[in-house]
Order: structure tokens, then C-alpha cells, then sequence
């Protein structure tokens, strides 16, 4: 079983020149943190011995940049081979390697393009380099072996740094280990030898779960880092995911298995029907009717009935497939906005990256979690011209794209069955109807709920029959939920996770769906609530004067977290940017490292007993200021509310 080491070592950067070392500082400050994350614990681990690595990184989080990059932050001197299995992968890795490293070579090794053998950087087709060449085994009559082709052999392996390996979880094909055996990291039986040759073996995917039971620890020997989609959101690098259930009365029962997914004949006989197809266009006309679409199919056929069905009802709608004649044309037409549903089938699940998508509709049943993710990850990409959502947010900025709509089509069968749904893909409950909520809000829902159940037993498992939709998730938290507000930990200052997914102030948690804003230098305070009606509201006690503000938003009805953008704006508009930064959770002005003052400590001290804890002579005034502000955060739950006329800023 392949696992994460969490043991971090110090970074081997220390031995290199000036020179290469000015050339590492500016690209780690051009790649993503969890991006130089991945790269550093990949050089540090190859370092330490282990040579054939694994990085999971989930769809739309720049998986190619990593590789890309890795010629500058590994140091390498030798060749690098990059395996791709698809044409637009090979295009894309090359584009990529050619951006981030553009004084080095980059040739390609697929069909009619030949190497010349002296690029730095070779991509390289799987099916070019990995078809076998079957020969009689000696001594075996009767028997064949498979060995590598002239184009494989002419790449000599001690001439290769590294080997990469894009979609990894595809390795365990026989294609793939036929190159791997001819590069050293398996022997003439497939099996893996020992110790790994000096060189690297690194595999990238966002999805290593593969349900043909094939392990990847046949190939690899550690999952070296893993970066979830859920932190992915909660910091801004994907959009955050809505889901819609949409059920059909069409039943996959008699459907079979074949291999690791159902059988497509059967599953097209199924699902391809009038009624169904009606049913999809209609909810999403419904739900989605603005957005730009993806729709996944099960085959030919059920592509074109259902691009035909959207055209019907006046959407301009186009399908695509594999041998399509008109495929560069409909994807050029989708991309420039003249198509604004694209449905496709085994096409489209990996290596498309149009950002425009911000809804997907997922009409093709299938029992395997890798496709069902790589699915809904083509609409999870920001919009062009955004790098960071919670920067562009903080900032004001227009977005065309704040989340992505997933339409999970559900059809008359057992939701206990084999089939994957939304819920049974990111580790929620199967039965939860999400209602268009979204996967970060659900998720910590979920999580805050086991890890409540499992303090009270440790074997504890959430229950099924009271996790229906979000509404009843937050029901079933206010039953288990001991107090609305945890005691101050002393030790350290935790923010909730819709804080901290949504906002860069120091919002402090009361109640469910009520937070405080403490102000600095004892001017007052700022609630955020929802009223009655749906509306975020936002409140204010401001001293001195004491004077009063209220504020009712426009934002009706969604998830909580989403109103601290327009809590953060208004607040801003009234006290200044000079006030909210001295709010903001990142604030480092110098004095924060100071030792704390008197006065802190002595504000501190009786909260320190009555928890049986002594002050640290190391507290620094950012730290005390931080604990004295969730001090306050406790008096003012028992605080009233203000009441004053509707805020004018």
C-alpha cells in the first residue's frame, strides 16, 4: 500500500552555486506553494534514496507545471523523458516544458515525429515507445516474449536523469512497463528491482484509485505527497463545486460489469431513451441555462440524441467523438464561444483545459471513482486571467466564474449499489442530495460531524438517514455539538474553516451562522448573521462614539461562508483599508514579534490560571494580541445586538 511520510526534511538547496541558486529563488517565487511543496519533498525523497516517487495532485491544479519545472528545481544535467498517452498531452507537455525551461531542447517521439537525440527533453507517446516486438522464446516452442522496439532502444537509458509520467495511474499497462523495464526500474519479469537504478521515476495524477484493483505500488514505491481537492478550494487555486442531482426513471438493472466498468452496449441501451434525455435538458435549462457545458456520454449514439435534444429546445449545441472528422472544428467552436453545450463521450476526461467550462453534466453512469473525478475536475479551472480566487475576491474583481455547477445524473437503481455518485466520490455521504450546496461547505460539514461523533466513540459511524441534504448535515451538528463556542485555547488560535476558505480577517466563530469581527484599539466590533429572510447581515457597535451601523446584503439564500466577501467589503468601505489591516489573520508588522507588554500579560494571566497554564516568557505581542481578541470574542457572544439604520457606505 502506498502511503505519505510526513516526516519533512531540510532542503537540500543549501550546496549549490550563487548562480543556480538565484535561478531556484525565481521560479519558486513563479510556482504555486503546493506546487514547490511537491517539488521539494520529490528532490528531498530522491535524495534519501527513493527513487520511483508518486504526486497526486487533483484535476486543473497545474499537475504539467510541476513536471515541467522539475528540470530547473532537481538539478538534473541528463535527459528527461516524459510519457504521455494522448496526442493533446504531448502538445501540452511540450508547450509547457518550453515555458518554464526556455533555453532547453524539447523533442518528441510519436508516430512520424522522431527525436534527434540530442534534446534535453523528450515526450514521448506510450504507444510509440511501448508497442512490443514479439519474439519466440528461446528454448520455449510455442512460446513469444515481448520485447522493446527500435524506437524504444534508441534511447539509451544511462543518457536519462529521469523518467515522468503523465495520467500515472494508467502505468500498470503493459505499454508502460515494457518502457520501465527498458529504463531499469523493472526487471525482465515486470517485477520491481531492487535498489531502483539512479535515476527518477516520477508519477503525476490527480486520480491513483483505479477500481480493476491494479495497485500503482506495483510500479512506484511511495505516494510521496498528495494535495486534496478540498484544500485546492479552500485556497483560492479551483473553484468550488455545486451539485444538482438529477433523477430519471430509467433503471441500469440487467446492466453488467465488464472489466473495471459497466458494459457500454448494455449502458447505452439503458440510458439512451427520449424521456431521459429530455429530463437532462430540461433541469439544466433550469438550473444552468447561462453557463458554458459539458456533457458526458456513454457512446456515438447517445452523444448525438443528446446534442440533438438541447438543440431542440434553442441551445446551441454540438457533439464530438473519437474518429469525429469535424473534432478541431466543434472544440474551436465551443472554445470560442459560438457552441455553448459540448457533449462528448471518452473523449474529453483528460487533457481538456478550457476554462470557459463552469458546469458539467454528468449523463454517463459509471462504476469507476478515477473517471467520475475526471469528469467533474474539467470544470473546476479559474477563469482566465484569475490566478488566485480569494485574491480576486479580496480585491472586488468581476468573476464570470465563481464555482462550478455538477448535474449528477441518478437513475432508478440502489444508491447502494456499485455506481458512484457525487457523495461516494469525495468521501460524503452516498445518500446526500447536496441541493446545489457546495462541496467545501458539505465536506466540512460531514467532517466536523465525525470528528464530533468520534469523540464520544472512537468506532462511531455518521448516520446515513440524517444526511439527506445540508440543512439536515447542520441539524445533525446542533444536536452534537456540546456549546456554541469552545473555550479559548491558550496554546494556540484556531479560525473556522468557512473563515478561513473565505476571508483573510480574523472572523471568530459564536454561533452557528454568527461571527464577530473585534476591531483594533478597542473601537467596537462587527457581527455577520443571516436573517430570517436568507440575507447575509452585517452589524456594528463602534466606539468611541458609541454609534451603531446595519447592514442588509444582497446575498440570498447561499452558503454561509460566501457572505464574509461582501462582510469584508463593507467593512472596509466604513473603517478604512489602515483598520481592516490591522484585522487581517496574515498581518506581519514588525511589532507582532515583540515581547509582549505588561499590560498583555497581565490582561492573560487570570485566564492562564483558571486553566491551570503558565504565561510564556516567549509570547509575543501578535500572539497575546491574537488570545486577548478571543478574550473579548467571548464576552461579546453575550453582548446584545445593535439596532441602528441600515448602513449607507
Amino acid at each position: 500500500m502506498l502511503a505519505v511520510n510526513p516526516v519533512t526534511r531540510h532542503s537540500p538547496f543549501g550546496d549549490i552555486d550563487p548562480a543556480t541558486g538565484q535561478i531556484l529563488a525565481e521560479l519558486i517565487a513563479k510556482l504555486r506553494p503546493y506546487q514547490n511543496t511537491g517539488l521539494r519533498i520529490s528532490k528531498e525523497f530522491f535524495a534519501a534514496g527513493v527513487h520511483r516517487q508518486l504526486l497526486v495532485n487533483p484535476t486543473g491544479t497545474g499537475k504539467t507545471v510541476v513536471f515541467a519545472t522539475l528540470p530547473i528545481f532537481h538539478q538534473l544535467n541528463k535527459r528527461i523523458l516524459v510519457l504521455v498517452h494522448r496526442d493533446t498531452l504531448a502538445k501540452q507537455a511540450k508547450k509547457a516544458i518550453n515555458f518554464w525551461n526556455p533555453d532547453i531542447t524539447v523533442g518528441v517521439e510519436q508516430g512520424t515525429q522522431r527525436s534527434n537525440g540530442t534534446e534535453r527533453v523528450v515526450v514521448g507517446s506510450v504507444q510509440t515507445l511501448g508497442r512490443p516486438v514479439k519474439l519466440p522464446k528461446y528454448g520455449r516452442p510455442g512460446k513469444i516474449v515481448k520485447v522493446a522496439n527500435s524506437r524504444l532502444t534508441s534511447l539509451n537509458p544511462d543518457d536519462f536523469d529521469a523518467v515522468i509520467v503523465d495520467e500515472a495511474h494508467h502505468s500498470v499497462a503493459s505499454g508502460y512497463m515494457i518502457i520501465f523495464r527498458h529504463f531499469g526500474f523493472l526487471d525482465e519479469n515486470f517485477k520491481k528491482t531492487q535498489p531502483a537504478p539512479n535515476r527518477l521515476l516520477l508519477g503525476v495524477t490527480a486520480t491513483p484509485k483505479r477500481r480493476d484493483g491494479k495497485r500503482l505500488d506495483q510500479i512506484f514505491d511511495k505516494k510521496i505527497y498528495e494535495y486534496f481537492i478540498d484544500e485546492a478550494i479552500r485556497e483560492g487555486w479551483l473553484v468550488n463545486v455545486r451539485c444538482w442531482r438529477v433523477k430519471t426513471d430509467s433503471t441500469l438493472d440487467g446492466v453488467r460489469t465488464l472489466g473495471d466498468d459497466l458494459q457500454r452496449d448494455e449502458l447505452a441501451k439503458a440510458v439512451n431513451n427520449p424521456a431521459r434525455n429530455r429530463r437532462i435538458v430540461v433541469e439544466w435549462l433550469r438550473l444552468a441555462g447561462d453557463r458554458p457545458t459539458i456533457v458526458f456520454a456513454v457512446d456515438v449514439a447517445h452523444t448525438q440524441a443528446l446534442a440533438e435534444e438541447f438543440c431542440r429546445h434553442g441551445i446551441k449545441a454540438g457533439g464530438i467523438w473519437g474518429g469525429d472528422p469535424n473534432l478541431d472544428t466543434t472544440l474551436k467552436s465551443f472554445a470560442d464561444g459560438d457552441l455553448q453545450v459540448l457533449v462528448n463521450c471518452e473523449l474529453l476526461t483528460e487533457g481538456f483545459d478550457e476554462s470557459r467550462v463552469s458546469c458539467v453534466v454528468l449523463a454517463r453512469p459509471t462504476e469507476s471513482e478515477s473517471l467520475f473525478k475526471q469528469m467533474v475536475g474539467r470544470g473546476t479551472r479559474l477563469e482566465k486571467g484569475i490566478d488566485n480566487l480569494l485574491e480576486a475576491l479580496a480585491q472586488g474583481r468581476t468573476l464570470t466564474k465563481p464555482d462550478c455547477l455538477v448535474l449528477d445524473v441518478v437513475d432508478a437503481t440502489s444508491e447502494l449499489n456499485s455506481i458512484v455518485n457525487f457523495g461516494g466520490a469525495y468521501g460524503l455521504p452516498k445518500t446526500l442530495n447536496m441541493c446545489g450546496e457546495g462541496l467545501l461547505q458539505t465536506h466540512d460539514a460531514v467532517t466536523q460531524i465525525v470528528r464530533q461523533l468520534k469523540t464520544v466513540d472512537p468506532k462511531a459511524e455518521i448516520d446515513p438517514a440524517r444526511c439527506a441534504n445540508l440543512g439536515a448535515l447542520q441539524e445533525y451538528m446542533r444536536d452534537l455539538l456540546p456549546a456554541p463556542i469552545e473555550e479559548v485555547d491558550l496554546l494556540q488560535v484556531r479560525f473556522d474553516d468557512a473563515v478561513m476558505s473565505n476571508s483573510q480577517l480574523q472572523w471568530h466563530r459564536l454561533d452557528f451562522e454568527q461571527y464577530v469581527l473585534m476591531l483594533p484599539r478597542h473601537a467596537g466590533a462587527c457581527f455577520l448573521t443571516r436573517n430570517k429572510d436568507g440575507f447575509h447581515v452585517l452589524e456594528g457597535n463602534l466606539e468611541p462614539p458609541l454609534t451603531s451601523f446595519k447592514d442588509v446584503g444582497t446575498i440570498h439564500n447561499r452558503p454561509f461562508g460566501e457572505g464574509f466577501a461582501y462582510a469584508d467589503r463593507a467593512v472596509h468601505a466604513r473603517l478604512g483599508a489602515a483598520t481592516v489591516a490591522l484585522c487581517d489573520r496574515r498581518c506581519t508588522d514588525g511589532w507582532r514579534a515583540h515581547p509582549a507588554t505588561d499590560p498583555q500579560r497581565r490582561a492573560l494571566a487570570p485566564s492562564f490560571r483558571a486553566q491551570g497554564k503558565e504565561l510564556s516568557a516567549s509570547l509575543t505581542k501578535g500572539e497575546a494580541n491574537l488570545l486577548i481578541t478571543l478574550l473579548q470574542v467571548k464576552k461579546a457572544h453575550a453582548r446584545p445586538r445593535p439596532t441602528a439604520m441600515p448602513m449607507t457606505a
